[in-house]
């Protein structure tokens, strides 16, 4: 890969909405993963990239929305994900999985036990669901420039 350093930007993008767990002000799942938080996420990346480099910047606008519609998807059990805050505290979740009970992690005592092994267990998780994911856009993209040489 010739670039390593945006999808690790991305990745970080993407991230950076869990840590809503180390905030002692709010609960998981909340604020940081609403539109409107992702919404200032992508118009920082547009600021900072725009018009120099519009993919890089809509693939981290991309990234920044991707997290919380992904826990939207995964919400099961717990109470679900604050999309539209601040206009509504209400949390919504569409259950396709239960993530807490594919990590094994309980998401109330996270903090509180073994922080490294449960953060290891979802890493893992997460790397299962996201690998083919990426293999997908991947596919699509060489698909894409090997058509556009024709």
């Amino acid at each position: 890969m010739r670039n390593w350093r945006p999808l690790l930007l991305g990745a970080a993008i993407a991230t950076c909405v869990d840590l809503d767990y180390f905030l002692r002000t709010s609960q998981h799942r909340g604020f940081t993963h609403s539109l409107l938080f992702a919404a200032i996420l992508s118009l920082i990346c547009f600021a900072i990239w725009g018009r120099a480099n519009i993919r890089w910047a809509i693939g981290f606008a991309g990234a920044a929305f991707s997290h919380g519609l992904l826990d939207f998807a995964t919400t099961k059990t717990m109470p679900g994900v604050q999309l539209l805050w601040p206009v509504s505290e209400r949390r919504f979740g569409l259950g396709l999985l239960d993530y807490y009970r594919m990590t094994g992690v309980d998401p109330i005592l996270f903090l509180y036990q073994d922080v490294l092994g449960d953060l290891l267990k979802m890493a893992f998780v997460e790397v299962l669901i996201s690998v083919p994911v990426f293999l997908f856009v991947l596919s699509i993209k060489w698909s894409v420039n090997n058509f556009s040489r024709l």
